[in-house]
């Protein structure tokens, strides 16, 4: 069954052009190169001399070609060599260039090849973008064959074919159908489809519901490599009493337990934080790693509830996005969204948290004033009664 295997592996290393489906790409080697590995995702090739070895993989999300993601991107480059025996490696240089028609960041890297023989190596990376994914090829050789290296990476990028370039991003406005929208801050955007789904396995350990089918909106800060840093809000059922600065203690402790039950006792004690034209609670759930923040408000259908979970941002920065957000927030409802209150809801929060208000004080002062009227309306009568029987009364 060997010759099967052999059989098939010329076939691929003879197979040009390379198309690759998820890449959304089409591959094209230098003259007797051959192939090493092939799929939908990713590549592996090399010379016909086996001087220079070739790969081609992808990271996640859509990110702009600088030389900030550039500087991400290293620590990664560096690894990859790592694993392939190589000491030593430092980045040499950074290049920002027009390939194919398309924004490319090229890193060089110098480093050592371990073990006893050593010697000196050489890897360039071209990372450039895909529909919502970014696209990297590297070359990597001894230090002696570093400009054929360069010529064959500069061939395979100008003879790529990529089909699905970058997609056009939607703003920083995000709109939900459960009426609520919001400006996302600089660097935030709503995803892209193909991102999308990489967000439904973050979404599900904060949202029980499906977000997306549910009039939820989602924004991210997208990642050179890593997680991204997410923020959706959602709607939920809630019926419950008036919010504002008079009531904020009490409304705020019912809503740490709605949320978080027996956990919440363990929380940083809520923050109030305008939220559009309306007052919201801002909880600090977990900071450190992937900082979890929460914010809920009001409006008439139920609550808007709005999920912070970090990726690369720290807590802080999780709190400053959030509250860049919170100011936004419009209610698209009718009459602006208002929150429905129940007659009784409304009743306790006067009584309980507004007793010196006109609403209170008003009927109060009419009722006592209603009894007063009464009462003198009573002892007139009786005096009157009174005086009529000491007239008629016989004298004995």
């Amino acid at each position: 069954m060997w010759w099967m295997f052999a059989l098939l592996f010329s076939l691929v290393a003879q197979a040009q052009p390379y198309a690759m489906n998820d890449v959304a790409g089409t591959l094209h080697l230098p003259k007797a190169w051959k192939a090493k590995e092939w799929s939908n995702w990713d590549f592996e090739a090399k010379s016909g001399d086996e001087a220079i070895l070739m790969r081609l993989w992808l990271t996640e999300y859509q990110v702009p070609i600088t030389r900030g993601s550039a500087k991400v991107w290293g620590p990664d480059y560096i690894a990859r060599l790592k694993k392939m025996g190589g000491v030593d490696a430092t980045i040499s240089g950074v290049k920002l260039r027009d390939i194919g028609g398309r924004p490319t960041a090229i890193t060089t890297v110098d480093f050592t090849f371990g073990g006893k023989k050593g010697g000196s190596g050489f890897s360039q990376v071209a990372a450039f973008g895909g529909e919502g994914q970014t696209i990297h090829i590297r070359v990597v050789s001894n230090g002696r064959n570093a400009e054929r290296a360069k010529k064959a990476l500069r061939f395979i990028l100008k003879q790529f074919e990529l089909d699905k370039g970058p997609a056009a991003t939607a703003g920083t406005a995000v709109e939900a159908e459960a009426g609520f929208a919001a400006t996302l801050p600089d660097g935030w955007r709503p995803p892209l489809p193909k991102e999308a789904v990489l967000l439904k396995g973050y979404t599900d350990q904060l949202w029980s519901s499906k977000t997306g089918t549910d009039g939820c909106w989602l924004g991210i800060r997208p990642p050179a490599i890593g997680e991204p840093d997410l923020i959706f809000a959602c709607k939920r059922y809630w019926n419950g009493s008036p919010l504002d600065e008079h009531s904020f203690d009490a409304v705020a402790a019912e809503l740490k337990t709605f949320f978080f039950r027996g956990a919440g006792a363990d929380l940083p004690d809520p923050e109030m934080v305008q939220v559009g034209d309306r007052v919201g609670v801002y909880f600090r759930p977990k900071d450190g790693q992937n900082a979890l923040r929460l914010l809920a408000a009001p409006y008439d259908q139920g609550l808007m509830v709005m999920w912070g979970r970090a990726g690369v941002l720290d807590g802080k920065g999780m709190d400053v996005a959030m509250k860049a957000i919170a100011p936004t927030i419009a209610f698209t409802g009718p009459n602006g969204g208002q929150p429905v209150i129940r007659v009784d809801k409304k009743v306790s929060y006067y009584l309980a948290h507004r007793p010196t208000s006109p609403v209170v004080v008003g009927p109060v002062v009419l009722i006592v004033v209603v009894i007063g009227l009464v009462v003198a309306r009573k002892r007139k009568s009786g005096a009157h009664l009174g005086d009529e029987g000491w007239d008629d009364a016989t004298e004995v």
